[in-house]
C-alpha cells in the first residue's frame, strides 16, 4: 500500500497569530468606536463545482470477478471546474461579484485593472454617496497582489484609505 503525502495547509504558528492580532488592531478600534460605517471589507474565494474537492481515489478490481479485497492503487489530485470570485461588503450594501478569469494570476496589475478600478467606477459611488466616498476605508487581506507597493501607491493616488498590512 502506497503512502499518500498530505498536501500542506496553512498553519497558525505563533508568529502568524501575532501578526494577525497586530494587523487587526486598527479594525478592532474602528468596530469598537462605531467608526465602521464607512469601512469596506473585501475578500476572494474559490468555488468548486463538484463534491470531490479535486481528490479522486483510483481502485484496482480484477476483471474475472470481485476479489475479497479491493486495492486502492493511487490517489489522483485532479483540478475540478472552479471559479475565483471577489466581493466587498459594507454596512451600506454589498458590491457586485467580480469573477476572475480562468487561468489568470492575481498580480498587482491584474488586481488594479480588473478588480479595484471596476470597484471605484461602479460599486463605490453606489455604496457611498457624496462626500462619504472620501471617508471610506478599504480593508483587504495581505495577499501578494493586494499588499504590493504598486497597489498601495495606486490606492494613495486615487485617495482610497487602506488598512495596510503593517497596520
Amino acid at each position: 500500500m502506497q503512502n499518500v503525502v498530505k498536501p500542506s495547509a496553512h498553519r497558525l504558528y505563533p508568529g502568524v497569530i501575532e501578526k494577525r492580532r497586530s494587523r487587526a488592531w486598527r479594525m478592532h478600534h474602528q468596530l469598537c468606536n462605531e467608526k465602521y460605517k464607512n469601512d469596506v471589507a473585501t475578500n476572494e474565494s474559490w468555488f468548486y463545482f463538484d463534491a470531490s474537492q479535486g481528490v479522486r481515489d483510483i481502485y484496482y478490481v480484477r476483471s474475472d470477478g470481485l476479489s475479497e479485497e479491493v486495492n486502492k492503487i493511487a490517489r489522483n489530485y485532479l483540478h475540478p471546474v472552479a471559479v475565483l470570485v471577489w466581493v466587498d461588503v459594507s454596512t451600506h450594501c454589498k458590491s457586485q461579484l467580480h469573477f476572475v478569469e480562468h487561468g489568470s494570476t492575481i498580480t498587482s496589475r491584474y488586481y488594479i485593472d480588473h478588480i479595484i478600478e471596476p470597484f471605484i467606477k461602479y460599486d463605490n459611488p453606489r455604496l457611498f454617496a457624496g462626500d462619504t466616498q472620501k471617508k471610506m476605508t478599504l480593508h483587504q487581506d495581505s495577499a501578494p497582489g493586494h499588499a504590493t507597493k504598486v497597489t498601495l501607491s495606486y490606492m494613495k493616488e486615487k485617495k482610497i484609505q487602506v488598512i495596510t498590512p503593517t497596520e
